[in-house]
């Protein structure tokens, strides 16, 4: 089990998949370990030849744990929650996204697909609006973008617990809000909840990240989350009695053309027969289809300009045209999507989704394309030549700049 330096917190970490396709990296959610991400869902990731990467939140797991809060502060602390008073928690949400940053650092990441669940999905949107330049896609799963209600401290704050009394709390905490339709049974809960007691139980952790949680302001997140404008997906299960779905639908709605998705019979956790569902939950597609849109809002002064920008994005990103498509890259007045500087940036933009690896200098993008076939339709090929051409053209103004 590899322990990377971040920054400087120690966090714990694994990774599989080849990487072909760029990389996903999985932020579990309060108190839990990268161990209850169910297989399933991130080998099919894997599968599709993603780089995983899961980790150990600050505080769980074999990551660095910030125990000189002890139980009297702890404790102090949460009687002011409770109270409704202001307090100082050990640590933010922003901090648990700069560990995300740092990781990434560390592990040479320059972008990452972010797949957050629960306290994850905080940080993932956090990060999303707060450094896009590190983001391709995010993903927040049975999550929220609201105040957290403090009177759910007595519900989530844990006590220090004997093996068996952790194991039989966890199997009830499952049988309360676990999902329905995907149920594994008792045994596989008590098997978790022994595995993860075994690898580390930390339940002063747990409660610091609850106090995390529950010192993120409303009006902050909310007006963070506005600012997002890397593609989005929101993913609730239709049975969570923890976090009400009306909560993942709200953050949907606040994020620019974020897509939600919510799953019958899911709950608030991730059994390992919701690893496929989740993971055929078309991500991918959802964030491409959104980007086509953020791509027509960017560049579209008018309806019309708009529509065919998000066409044009469709047939990049997306693979073959919508039937009856037609679009023919010629300079001139005449040419509905702009100048050919504008196409390649069009062009630019659609092609670094369809092969899921942007590009970090724009001649990457030329040498790339001149240097590797590629299956495209013929209204793609035909603007991928005109655009490389123009680009690889000594006089031409995108060369100059």
């Amino acid at each position: 089990m590899p322990i990377i330096q971040a920054g400087n917190k120690k966090l714990a970490c694994e990774e599989s998949g080849s990487g072909k396709a760029g990389t996903v990296i999985l932020i579990r959610g309060l108190g839990t370990q990268m161990i209850h991400w169910p297989k399933s869902f991130y080998n099919a990731f894997a599968a599709q030849d993603f780089r995983i990467i899961r980790f150990d939140n600050r505080d769980t797991g074999l990551s660095e744990k910030f125990d000189h809060v002890g139980d009297h502060d702890l404790e102090s602390i949460r009687k002011q929650v409770a109270a409704g008073e202001e307090f100082v928690p050990p640590y933010t949400l922003d901090d648990m996204v700069l560990d995300v940053t740092h990781l990434m650092d560390a592990l040479t990441i320059d972008k990452a697909h972010i797949v957050g669940i629960s306290m994850g999905g905080f940080i993932v949107q956090i990060m999303a609006a707060k450094y896009p330049s590190r983001v391709l896609s995010m993903t927040s799963i049975m999550s929220s973008s609201g105040i957290v209600d403090p009177q759910i401290i007595d519900i989530l704050w844990s006590q220090r617990l004997s093996r068996e009394a952790f194991i039989e709390e966890w199997t009830e905490y499952i049988r309360l809000f676990g999902s329905p339709k995907f149920a594994a049974g008792d045994e596989h809960s008590r098997s978790m909840a022994a595995a993860a007691f075994d690898r580390c139980y930390s339940p002063d952790g747990a409660n610091r990240q609850i106090l995390a949680i529950l010192s993120a302001k409303e009006m902050y997140l909310q007006s963070l989350i506005k600012t997002i404008s890397i593609p989005a997906l929101v993913v609730h299960g239709a049975n969570d009695k923890l976090i009400s779905p009306d909560k993942g639908r709200m953050t949907a709605e606040l994020i620019p053309g974020a897509r939600f998705k919510l799953v019958d019979g899911m709950g608030h956790d991730t059994p390992p027969a919701l690893g496929q569902p989740l993971a055929d939950g078309d991500h991918v597609g959802a964030h491409r289809e959104a980007r086509a849109h953020l791509l027509g809002r960017l560049l579209g002064s008018n309806g019309q300009d708009h529509d065919l920008a998000c066409a044009f994005a469709r047939c990049g990103i997306l693979g073959e045209p919508q039937p009856g498509f037609h679009c023919v890259f010629v300079e001139g007045v005449d040419n509905p999507l702009g100048s050919t500087e504008v196409q390649f940036a069009i062009f630019k933009f659609c092609f670094e989704f369809r092969i899921g690896n942007p590009f970090n200098r724009d001649e990457d993008l030329h040498d790339f394309f001149l240097s590797r076939p590629l299956k495209m339709s013929e209204p793609t090929q035909s603007a991928a030549r005109t655009i490389s051409n123009f680009w690889s053209s000594p006089n031409s103004q995108a060369s100059a700049s």
